[in-house]
């Protein structure tokens, strides 16, 4: 019974906090700061991922594989209802990483263009997912 209620405390202390919110929470409230109308947007962050770095990328911009640490798609439906897909990692041919924010009540149909084909999620909280795209 003992190590069922340290199990249930450690659990309970660790939902929530994860390494990379402290940074990444505020890039999604930059991206929410600059999309105001319905659609999808592109952004990109300075390497070391500084909200204040955000800047747009133009729609016809081609980016490089490898080249898409700070790559940033979101999404603003008709309701308002803000996804933000944030990439942290890109291994070239080898894969790329990254989390994806969404509002409540975005359907999965809703995102696609700023969820990847075939990414591979690991939900952390009712917001976020971390993701994976290993070109499968």
């Amino acid at each position: 019974m003992f190590r069922t209620v340290v199990l249930v405390v450690a659990l309970a202390s660790c939902h929530g906090s994860w390494s990379d919110r402290d940074r990444l929470d505020p890039v999604v409230a930059a991206v929410r700061a600059r999309v105001t109308a319905p659609g999808r947007y592109r952004f990109q962050l300075d390497a070391s991922l500084d909200p204040g770095s955000l800047v747009p990328v133009p729609s016809d911009a081609i980016m490089g594989r490898g080249d898409g640490r700070g790559r940033v798609r979101a999404l603003v439906t008709a309701t308002q209802k803000l996804a933000v897909s944030i990439e942290i990692s890109d291994h070239g041919h080898a894969g790329e990483e990254g989390y994806l924010y969404r509002d409540p009540g975005i359907t999965d149909d809703e995102l696609e263009g700023t969820r990847l084909d075939s990414q591979h999620e690991t939900r952390i909280d009712d917001h976020w997912v971390r993701w994976t795209y290993d070109l499968d």
